[in-house]
């Protein structure tokens, strides 16, 4: 855990006093999932209406992104993006269920796609916390672009829950880890607490230049921290 703070620029200190004690652990039960076929051009579109400075690049992604929709599930049943999968293309993999929760799934890996994509496949990687908080931020746009929809307030309360989740899958680990950054074992999932809780708040306090600049991995975590808080 000592290298990953460092890597951040951050203490123990700060993760603890900063972001944990907001974050809430106690998931219920997820609303209804219903049917929705066809999601990437709902996610695009929402995405142009809530940050309408990435319409250029949303544009360009279905080209200058490979975008799997049906992977082989024995081998991937999760969804995930690389940033480069050899042919200096982003590569997403996002098996679909039928259902409108595809809309976060994919809004999130459009996230990662679009972060990569902004910065080109020689740039270095980000820190982690801020590569997935690009995937967040956009599952935020996401559902500000779908607020008009007549599912918008589903895919929010499907969302809340899967925050839920979330929280209480990883921020306890996290929690134990910061005690004793020197012998913590990193755990990636101690990323996800700290880039959801930062994505929501993002969202709701900074101008959409600035949360472009989020998304491409431009903002170190201690200046989010500073202007979010």
């Amino acid at each position: 855990m000592a290298d990953w703070l460092a890597l951040h620029g951050v203490t123990a200190g700060d993760c603890l006093g900063r972001l944990l004690p907001l974050a809430g652990e106690n998931a219920g039960d997820p609303p209804p999932d219903p049917a929705l076929a066809d999601p990437l051009p709902v996610v695009l579109a929402a995405l142009r209406r809530a940050l309408p400075v990435a319409a250029p690049l949303l544009d360009r992604l279905p080209a200058e992104a490979d975008i799997n929709l049906a992977p082989d599930l024995r081998r991937f049943p999760r969804a995930f993006t690389l940033r480069d999968a050899g042919r200096g293309r982003p590569y997403v993999s996002c098996p679909l269920r039928g259902r409108l929760s595809d809309l976060l799934t994919l809004g999130h890996e459009a996230g990662h796609a679009c972060q990569s994509l902004i910065r080109g496949a020689a740039a270095p990687d980000v820190p982690p916390v801020l590569r997935e908080l690009a995937a967040y931020l956009a599952e935020e746009l996401v559902l500000a672009g779908l607020a008009q929809h007549a599912l918008g307030q589903t895919a929010r309360a499907l969302h809340a829950a899967r925050t839920a989740r979330i929280m209480g899958r990883n921020a306890a680990s996290l929690r134990r880890g910061l005690q004793d950054p020197q012998q913590a074992v990193y755990d990636y999932g101690w990323n996800y607490p700290l880039a959801r809780d930062l994505a929501a708040r993002v969202q709701a306090r900074w101008p959409d230049a600035d949360k472009w600049q989020v998304i491409g991995g431009h903002v170190a975590l201690p200046d989010l921290w500073a202007g979010t808080l």
